[in-house]
């Protein structure tokens, strides 16, 4: 069963089910990132460390790309994005080396795979309110929403 939310799940972000879906999503980030990288010359390789002299402190990202047989400074090329509940995930541009293209990663497709492969149809209790709890008016949402799916009464 898919979820029931067109993009980020917020009952996924209790404590009790963000690491492991976490641990999912980086799994699959590489499933889905690495067949654009490999004809390339690139590759995802999860849990490299990566240290940067802003923030002061070492930050370890989920998923690095990585060129083989060449070495390079990390990216500083960064972006947030901020996206409402309602709206599906993102692509989001995946830099490369300036004279090669960009990929491209579909992260509403590495969601869904990562909620369809773990037990979140069977473990989350949609009845309840979600942990962070939403602003009044995406709980009015969320609340229309799982009704229509048969999630609450």
């Amino acid at each position: 069963m898919p979820s029931p939310f067109p993009g980020m799940d917020p009952w996924l972000e209790r404590n009790t089910e963000w690491p492991g879906f976490h641990d999912i999503l980086i799994v699959k980030t590489v499933e889905v990132l690495q067949p654009l990288l490999r004809n390339r010359g690139y590759y995802a390789n999860p849990g490299e460390r990566v240290w940067l002299t802003e923030p002061g402190r070492p930050i370890y990202p989920d998923v690095v790309t990585i060129q083989r047989r060449t070495q390079r400074p990390p990216s500083t090329d960064t972006s947030v994005a901020l996206i409402r509940l309602r709206d599906p995930l993102p692509r989001v541009r995946i830099p490369l080396k300036s004279n090669d293209e960009d990929a491209t990663l579909d992260m509403q497709v590495v969601f869904d795979r990562s909620y369809d492969i773990g037990p979140y149809p069977e473990r989350l209790n949609y009845a309840a309110p979600p942990e962070p709890p939403l602003s009044d008016e995406d709980a009015a949402w969320a609340d229309e929403l799982l009704k229509t799916k048969g999630l609450r009464q």
